[in-house]
């Protein structure tokens, strides 16, 4: 799903859009949903998607707080 550039030897991943560099797969690729736009979290009580968990979390207890408890956060499955 995610492009990386290797080659560098130094062992970091690059961004394939901007070049930005990181030494973590996962901030990567949370650094290109930026470009993309992709948005894999979605709120189970509404209509709001979010690129980032922990910004779904805090939407879910912003706008549903009575619906807080026993919810779980996942990303949208890949078809």
């Amino acid at each position: 799903m995610f492009y990386y550039q290797f080659g560098t030897g130094s062992g970091e991943l690059h961004c394939p859009i901007c070049g930005r560099t990181s030494s973590r797969r996962d901030n990567l690729e949370r650094h290109i949903r930026s470009h993309l736009g992709d948005k894999p979290f979605r709120c189970p009580f509404c209509s709001f998607r979010s690129q980032l968990k922990w910004n779904m979390k805090s939407h879910i207890e912003r706008r549903h707080p009575q619906s807080c408890t026993g919810y779980a956060i996942q990303p949208l499955q890949q078809q």
